[in-house]
């Protein structure tokens, strides 16, 4: 896969800088949502999608950063992954 960057947008909450980058892959038509803290990936959602020829255009990348909110509000500023 070759995903590129769409859009990111920074968040402050709780003093803490999050990054919510949205990258597509025109070749597979798939969407990645990333949640990052500090260069780290907290939380990432792939999928497959529509083909999008605009897709910087074409994605909501508001309801995005909503999802952002939704899954910070769950699991709050203290979580991290847990290794396997």
């Amino acid at each position: 896969m070759s995903f590129e960057l769409i859009n990111e947008r920074d968040i402050v909450l709780q003093d803490q800088k999050y990054i919510v980058r949205l990258y597509f892959d025109h070749d597979t038509n798939t969407q990645r949502h990333e949640y990052v803290l500090e260069d780290e990936v907290l939380y990432y959602l792939e999928y497959e999608s529509h083909p999008f020829e605009e897709p910087e255009k074409n994605i909501n990348f508001e309801s995005i950063v909503n999802g952002f909110h939704n899954w910070y509000n769950q699991f709050g500023p203290d979580w991290r992954p847990k290794a396997f």
